[in-house]
């Protein structure tokens, strides 16, 4: 019964989305069932009771997923197992992904929950499996002046400051992974805070503001799951373009090659080549910032992240169809 209602609610769902079904973006789908409303990333979210619904619940998630090739069977069966061991064992298991992250998962699963969030920094994984700051530094320049593009600006200016003042340089995403990880101990005072930091930055990103308390019922889902997907497998990705270097410069390259590693390496260096655009276009707006209206400012930042979208959907889209992974074309 629970896989045919969630069969019919992903039917549903948005199709136009190239990391898969939005809903999937919500992590955890065992926890809540989800009713596409219509509109783009909303959904009315209803709590799935705890015990016997939940794990049932989270088999049939699970299955319906495999069955419209949205994971893979090493996922499936993973989420399967570990999220049911809530119901025996006093832990909770992470949701990172079991067949990419194995240690991660059982590291952050068997993690006492106070330093959990610490953990998660260490080993650049959200407890959903996503990544949480850049995986590449620039020796050149500090860690407070290196983060995602999307990042708001309120994370960044924080970062600068307790270098200033403490002279302690960490990441501007440390800060908001921080303040995320704790922030349910203020009630919906963190929700309202966490909007007036975020919505300024969401407006800016040509996204809807965030509602709180009201989106705990009626929210937005599925948006960020592109620049998540996107930089997970960019870091794959990354990782592999080493070995490929490495290999390279010590004349091994044949022993080390396969079509596999080479399409990966490929995706990356066409990522890279595309990415040189965004760049470029910020570049240009730095320069010319002191020169313009914050509205001339908005509307010039606004198309940079539309241009930026459309390479991480296109990218996305490139590596799941490589990965035999139901996806849609962005064209």
């Amino acid at each position: 019964m629970a896989m045919a209602v969630w069969s019919l609610l992903m039917s549903l769902d948005d199709e136009d989305d190239q990391s898969g079904k939005r809903m999937l973006a919500n992590g955890d789908l065992s926890r809540e069932i989800l009713i596409p409303t219509g509109e783009k990333d909303k959904y009315i979210r209803i709590p799935v009771g705890y015990g016997a619904p939940q794990m049932a619940n989270n088999i049939a998630t699970n299955l319906v997923q495999l069955m419209n090739n949205q994971i893979s069977v090493g996922d499936a069966v993973a989420n399967i197992i570990t999220h049911n061991v809530k119901s025996v064992l006093p832990i909770a298991p992470s949701e990172i992904p079991a067949s990419k992250e194995p240690l991660a998962k059982l590291f952050d699963t068997l993690s006492p929950t106070m330093v959990k969030a610490q953990l998660q920094w260490v080993m650049n994984r959200s407890a959903f499996g996503g990544i949480l700051r850049p995986t590449t530094v620039q020796r050149e320049k500090l860690l407070s002046q290196q983060s995602f593009q999307d990042t708001a600006e309120f994370w960044k200016e924080t970062a600068e400051m307790m270098y200033e003042q403490f002279g302690v340089d960490m990441h501007p995403e440390f800060y908001k992974h921080i303040f995320d990880s704790y922030r349910g101990m203020m009630g919906s005072l963190g929700d309202y805070v966490s909007a007036s930091i975020e919505n300024p930055n969401r407006v800016l990103q040509g996204k809807s503001e965030v509602i709180p308390v009201a989106n705990d019922f009626y929210g937005i889902r599925g948006e960020r799951r592109i620049a998540g997907l996107f930089r997970e497998y960019k870091g794959e990705a990354e990782k592999l373009a080493a070995e490929f270097d490495y290999y390279n410069s010590k004349g091994r390259l044949a022993e080390w090659k396969t079509p596999e590693k080479m399409q990966i390496v490929n995706w990356n260096n066409k990522v890279n080549n595309d990415m040189k655009e965004v760049t470029q276009a910020r570049s240009n707006l730095k320069k010319d910032e002191g020169k313009m209206s914050k509205e001339m400012k908005a509307s010039r930042l606004q198309n940079i992240n539309t241009i930026n979208d459309r390479i991480q959907r296109e990218a996305v889209y490139a590596w799941r169809k490589r990965e035999g992974l139901a996806t849609a074309n962005p064209r």
